[in-house]
């Protein structure tokens, strides 16, 4: 998490590092997995980014880096869900 808290913009499909970026308030450019939860990830944030297929044409790559480049500043303010007062332990 420290290596994506001090990141410019994350790139990629995995769920966690997406989401651990937008806690940090890092915009990332989402691509799919090999299921279906990194479009829930973009639509629990309200995430203005679409997910991409790894097998889209390079234009549509370029698309999307220009529109979270256009984005940055709201993509820096997306809000991550938080869990208020959880207690992972018994006391």
């Amino acid at each position: 998490m420290a290596v994506i808290a001090k990141a410019h913009l994350i790139i990629g499909g995995r769920q966690h590092p997406n989401i651990f970026a937008a806690m940090h308030h890092v915009p990332f450019i989402p691509f799919e997995g090999n299921t279906h939860k990194m479009q829930g990830v973009v639509e629990l944030l309200n995430y203005p980014m679409e997910v991409l297929s790894w097998e889209i044409n390079p234009c549509a790559i370029q698309a999307a880096f220009k529109k979270a480049d256009r984005l940055y500043k709201s993509l820096t303010e997306v809000e991550a869900p938080r869990v208020p007062n959880i207690c992972l332990s018994r006391k």
